[in-house]
């Protein structure tokens, strides 16, 4: 990362990626264009909107389920064997449990 990379409006970080989208997005990463202008309602659950992450997320959640598969499980394990990853400490309850 460079000193010379924009920032954006909404979250004062830089932009590291689709720095050649900074101005069509308002000055902003795509995430919080998105979050600030396309997502209807609670920005901590999907939209009806099929770009945004969180309505992806839910797709593969679903799918994994219908698969068979506990999503929850696939996350934990995945996080047990990334060593290099440092996690908050609360990532446990950073999902929505229905």
């Amino acid at each position: 990362m460079t000193n010379d990379l924009p920032v954006c409006v909404c979250c004062n970080k830089p932009v590291e990626v689709n720095v050649d989208q900074y101005e069509k997005f308002e000055k902003m990463h795509w995430l919080c264009f998105h979050l600030k202008y396309e997502h209807e309602g609670d920005p901590d659950k999907p939209c009806d909107n099929p770009i945004c992450p969180w309505w992806h997320l839910e797709v593969y959640r679903e799918k994994l389920l219908e698969l068979g598969e506990n999503p929850e499980e696939i996350l934990s394990n995945a996080r047990h064997t990334d060593r290099d990853r440092e996690l908050p400490a609360n990532y446990d309850n950073l999902f929505i449990k229905e």
